[in-house]
């Protein structure tokens, strides 16, 4: 038995469309199948949960959508050793299907899952945040403060990508927000520990991005060394620059070149402990975790067994 959770409104109703399809061709092949609508924020998380928490048999769980779609369900699921992962990208960045190399067009990516030729247990992370009431999210490309988070606050606020697509401009979503956010954005001072010994001090923090995974934003190489199962994240810190200069540092991180720049430093670690004195955006996989000053992150090993 499969069990398909698909994000319906991923880039704007493709995914409902695309899911369309998908039950044609399970149809036709006689796979046996359930599947879960979400009907918004925290659905996909909801659904995974009650999926996993009291399953010990072997079990595959499909996800159809975007990033944003598979960060609920990784932070929702229960981990237990016979859990498998299937994953369709329909989203607008798919960053994780983008650093898996993990198929896009459906009739390859339905039968990549259906006829598993190997599996990957990869990593993921878990971020705590919050001053009076911590809170822990799960996330499984990448997490960050500063202005990546602000961009990814400003369109989920604002529904952009679902305004952007209907004009047929979604690739430009995060370009014409990112212009805005670099005007909006203020740089603070700060710091970072890495695995408990290692401090960094900065001043005039643009952003800190942690990752498991290589890409972000849709496909921004600021972790060019990331490998998923080795236990380690790979940070990319930009800082005491410009603004302005940002658009280069940019740029080149989409060929993975940035981090030779003045400005970009990078660092591995299993765990990164982060205070900024201003508080500041932060967010995992693109989804919102409101504005902090201190938060920390854990890698955790090889604990999501997917379909490659």
């Amino acid at each position: 038995m499969y069990s398909f959770i698909i994000n319906p409104q991923s880039r704007s109703g493709t995914g409902l469309k695309i899911w369309k399809k998908t039950e044609h061709i399970l149809k036709t092949r006689r796979v046996p199948y359930q599947y879960f609508l979400t009907e918004g924020i925290g659905h996909a998380r909801e659904i995974a949960k009650s999926l996993t928490c009291n399953i010990t048999e072997e079990m595959v769980i499909v996800i159809l959508g975007g990033d944003g779609t598979l960060n609920e369900v990784i932070d929702g699921i229960c981990f237990y050793d016979k859990l498998i992962l299937g994953y369709i990208p329909t989203g607008f960045g798919n960053d994780f299907a983008r650093s898996l190399r993990l198929p896009k067009h459906l009739p390859v990516a339905l039968n990549h899952i259906l006829n598993p030729r190997d599996f990957r247990c990869i990593d993921y992370g878990v971020v705590s945040y919050g001053s009076t009431e911590v809170f822990n999210r799960r996330f499984a490309v990448s997490m960050g403060i500063g202005f990546d988070a602000a961009v990814n606050h400003d369109i989920v606020a604002n529904n952009y990508k679902k305004k952007l697509h209907s004009m047929h401009m979604g690739s430009f979503v995060y370009i014409l927000i990112g212009i805005k956010q670099l005007i909006l954005a203020k740089p603070s001072d700060g710091y970072m520990i890495l695995d408990d010994y290692k401090r960094v001090d900065f001043h005039n923090i643009l952003f800190i991005s942690t990752h498991v995974h290589k890409y972000e934003g849709g496909g921004f190489k600021f972790a060019p060394k990331a490998d998923p199962d080795d236990g380690f994240f790979e940070i990319c810190a930009v800082s005491n620059r410009p603004k302005r200069k940002l658009v280069g540092i940019l740029f080149c991180s989409l060929l993975g070149r940035h981090s030779k720049l003045r400005g970009v430093r990078t660092y591995r670690c299993r765990e990164i402990k982060i205070h900024t004195e201003r508080p500041m955006a932060v967010h995992t996989d693109g989804e919102p975790c409101g504005i902090q000053t201190d938060i920390i992150a854990r890698c955790i090993e090889k604990k999501v067994k997917i379909i490659v």
